[in-house]
């Protein structure tokens, strides 16, 4: 991103106590100010100079650049204050007392490119990913993105770590937004709503911008590993997928195209992909086929049978016998999947489908 920065020197009389007011900075340009220096000719002596920063004539909670005595800078870094054009940034002094010409500096990241690219774009991300910790806490590891109420980006410059946190059984929505100075993670059952593209805040308050999606069952939040793939966040989870609510299929065996309802475990409208392991159930002598995929062609049986995937089995022993197939991903049109199955010797064989995980766009 390209950072500017804006500049303006207070010449005047040696001031101390609290002096409003003393230097007026104009934002030329929409961004974010991502530093503040203020800086004194000779060091400061006597007591630290406080100072406080207002804009447009409000000042800024929690923002006191300071400088120590022997000192003749002084730093705040890693902010996150939107302005826009026109803003009027001013510094002014809280206590202790200078005696040299101030010059006070703002850094402000405008959100164009290095070397005059394009602005950035509003559905901008980077990084953010989850990892859980307890069932009562995960980390949010650095990054940023793009928040609609600030018209700016929101930088992560180290991991938020979140604990104590009661999850109940069913998805979380992981929002982004701005606390005071610094930036926060929330989470809420409030599903979020697309505002461009893959991009989306939660419904009804752009302030919140959403980064991805955690689930919680009676004992609260399911351990799982997460990685990033191009703006698509996977969560694969690590306990017992057997079991209710991630076993979505049990004994299915009706002849031709069904439908199964995965709702209760892949998240509302961010959803992308499920990840599924499917096991065939086999009698004796039995020889079935099935697939298994968002949408099937209902006309085609083995082996041009549709789906993501397609596979046939036949049991030559004198028992039932399961046969475990690998999980892999289905790409998601809504939250169901459908199976496909067919039965060419017995009557008695059937298909399970446990989920793994899901993806979320973001």
């Amino acid at each position: 991103m390209a950072i500017n920065s804006l500049t303006k020197i207070y010449d005047g009389n040696d001031i101390s106590g609290a002096v409003p007011n003393v230097v007026y900075l104009p934002i030329l340009k929409n961004g974010t100010i991502v530093s503040i220096d203020v800086l004194t000719d000779l060091n400061v002596s006597g007591a630290n100079a406080v100072f406080s920063v207002s804009k447009n004539g409000a000042v800024i909670s929690g923002l006191s650049p300071t400088i120590a005595i022997g000192s003749r800078i002084g730093t705040v870094s890693g902010l996150n204050i939107a302005v826009v054009k026109g803003d009027e940034i001013i510094l002014n002094l809280v206590s202790g007392a200078v005696s040299s010409p101030i010059t006070f500096n703002l850094d402000v990241d405008d959100g164009v490119a290095a070397g005059g690219g394009a602005a950035v774009e509003t559905d901008f991300i980077s990084g953010l990913e989850l990892v859980w910790n307890s069932a009562t806490g995960l980390t949010v590891k650095q990054g940023a993105a793009y928040i609609p109420s600030l018209g700016a980006i929101l930088r992560v410059p180290s991991d938020i770590v979140k604990s104590g946190i009661s999850f109940s059984s069913g998805f979380y929505y992981v929002y982004l937004f701005k606390n005071g100075m610094a930036a926060d993670v929330e989470f809420s059952t409030v599903a979020p709503t697309f505002y461009n593209g893959n991009a989306s805040s939660k419904t009804g308050d752009n302030t919140r911008r959403c980064i991805g999606s955690v689930f919680g069952i009676a004992s609260g939040l399911v351990n799982f590993v997460s990685r990033i793939r191009s703006n698509v966040l996977e969560v694969t989870w690590i306990t017992n997928q057997n079991i209710a609510p991630f076993r979505v299929l049990s004994g299915g065996n009706s002849a031709g195209v069904n439908v199964v309802d995965v709702s209760s475990v892949i998240p509302d409208i961010i959803f992308d992909s499920i990840q599924i392991t499917p096991t065939f159930g086999l009698q004796a002598g039995g020889d079935a086929y099935f697939g298994v995929g968002a949408d099937l062609d209902p006309s085609l049986t083995y082996p041009s049978a549709s789906g993501d995937v397609a596979l046939r089995a036949q049991n030559n022993s004198g028992g039932f016998v399961y046969n475990g197939y690998p999980s892999f991903w289905v790409k998601l049109l809504a939250r169901q999947l459908k199976y496909h199955f067919g039965q060419f010797a017995g009557s008695s064989s059937n298909l399970y489908i446990d989920t793994r995980g899901f993806s979320v766009r973001r």
